[in-house]
C-alpha cells in the first residue's frame, strides 16, 4: 500500500521548502562558524607560537605522519605529472603556478656561471617540481630536495628523474646546523610561510656558514588593520622579532630583509607581485651572502 499525501499547496510551501530553506541555512551557517572557529583557534596558536624556535620532536613527526600520508591519496601520481614545469610554461608565467614560478627566480643565477653554484637545495618542498625540472636543464649542479617524509623519493617517483638531483628526509634546520646538506643555492617556496621567527633567523643563521644565495618564494596576504587598508604591507613594515601572524591558519609574515641582514645576507631584489591564482600575493626575495 502508498501512503497517499493530502496536503495543500500553503503547507507544502511553508513547511516542505521554507522549512528546508531555514535547515539548509542552518547547517550551512553552522559550518561556516565551526570554520570560523577553528581559524580563529589556529590563528591564536600561530599567535602563540610566532616567536618559537626550532619545532620540537614531537611537532616534527606529527608533520612528517601527515605528508607521508598524502602519497595515499587517490591520482597522485597524475597529480605530480599535470605540475610539471616545462620551458613553454615559463615562457607564459602568467599561465604558472605560484609555486612553478620558483623556478624563474633561481634560473638566472644558475645561468651566470660567473657566481659557482654547483649546488641547490630546495627547502619544505615535498613534490618538487622545481628541481625535477632544473636539474635536467643543469646537469653540472648538484640538486637536493629537504622535507620532513622518510618516502621523500618515493613521493617524487613520479616527475623525471635525474643523476644529479637527490633526497634528503629530515628537519631541514638540523641538517644545516650539522652541515649534512650544504648548497651554493638554496630556495624556500611556500616554506616560510610556516617558520616561526626565531626558527627562521636561525635557519638563515645555519646558511650563511656555506650557501652563498638565498632565493625566497612566499605567500604575502594584507593586514586587517585600519593603518593598512590602503596601502600594501612591505616585510620591512614588520617587527623583525615579531612575525605577523599570515592569511591563512599557522602561516606567518617575516621582515626578511632584516632577518637576512643580521645573518650577513645582502637582498639584491625584493619585489611583491601578483599570484596567478589571484588568491594572495607573492613576495620574491633574491639575497646574497656578504661573509663567502
Amino acid at each position: 500500500m502508498t501512503t497517499r499525501v493530502s496536503i495543500s499547496l500553503r503547507s507544502f510551501i511553508s513547511i516542505g521548502i521554507i522549512h528546508r530553506l531555514r535547515q539548509a541555512l542552518r547547517l550551512l551557517v553552522g559550518r561556516y562558524v565551526a570554520e570560523a572557529l577553528r581559524e580563529y583557534e589556529a590563528f591564536v596558536q600561530a599567535t602563540t607560537h610566532t616567536n618559537d624556535g626550532r619545532l620540537t620532536e614531537a611537532e616534527i613527526a606529527a608533520i612528517r605522519l601527515a605528508e607521508e600520508a598524502r602519497y595515499d591519496l587517490p591520482n597522485y601520481q597524475q597529480h605530480l605529472l599535470d605540475l610539471q614545469i616545462s620551458d613553454d610554461l615559463l615562457q607564459h608565467p602568467e599561465k604558472a603556478s605560484a609555486y612553478q614560478q620558483a623556478a624563474l627566480l633561481c634560473l638566472p643565477l644558475l645561468e651566470n656561471r660567473a657566481l659557482g653554484i654547483r649546488s641547490m637545495a630546495n627547502v619544505g618542498t615535498r613534490v618538487d617540481i622545481v628541481c625535477s625540472y632544473l636539474a635536467q636543464k643543469f646537469p653540472d649542479v648538484q640538486f637536493i630536495s629537504i622535507d620532513l617524509p622518510g618516502n621523500l623519493a618515493a613521493i617524487n617517483s613520479g616527475l623525471p628523474q635525474s643523476r644529479n638531483w637527490s633526497f634528503a628526509s629530515g628537519y631541514a634546520l638540523d641538517l644545516f646546523e650539522r652541515q649534512a646538506v650544504t648548497a651554493d643555492l638554496v630556495l624556500f617556496s611556500n616554506t616560510c610561510e610556516i617558520i616561526r621567527n626565531q626558527e627562521l633567523h636561525q635557519y638563515f643563521a645555519a646558511l650563511s656558514k656555506f650557501a652563498r644565495y638565498i632565493v625566497l618564494n612566499e605567500q604575502w596576504w594584507p593586514v586587517h588593520k585600519a593603518t593598512h587598508f590602503l596601502r600594501v604591507l612591505k616585510p620591512e613594515d614588520i617587527d623583525p622579532d615579531r612575525s605577523l601572524p599570515g592569511g591563512k591558519m599557522s602561516t606567518y609574515q617575516h621582515n626578511y630583509p632584516k632577518i637576512l641582514a643580521r645573518s650577513g645576507f645582502e637582498v639584491l631584489s625584493s619585489e611583491i607581485t601578483d599570484a596567478p591564482d589571484s588568491k594572495f600575493w607573492l613576495v620574491k626575495i633574491v639575497a646574497r651572502n656578504k661573509t663567502l
